[in-house]
């Protein structure tokens, strides 16, 4: 085999292993956006004229789904700043 062959197969091998991650983060972030979604939909009262999301996760999941909802959160914002 020629070394253009051999450095051809290479990189498209790595560009194959980095398309897949980023597949596999976008996926992930769309489940995370979706799950927070329905969450909120079924459970937000329909009086509430304002939202706190932490709070919101604390009074439905208590301290630990406070915390979880604030770093996915996060990271949520992270993707939006990056992204803009």
């Amino acid at each position: 085999m020629s070394s253009v062959w051999v450095c051809w197969l290479y990189q498209s091998k790595q560009a194959w292993a980095v398309f897949f991650a980023a597949l596999t983060g976008i996926i992930l972030i769309w489940a995370i956006m979706l799950v927070s979604a329905f969450v909120i939909a079924k459970r937000l009262p329909t009086s509430a004229t304002t939202l706190d999301i932490p709070s919101f996760y604390r009074k439905e999941l208590g301290p630990a789904g406070q915390w979880v909802a604030t770093i996915f959160n996060l990271v949520l914002l992270y993707g939006v700043l990056v992204a803009y």
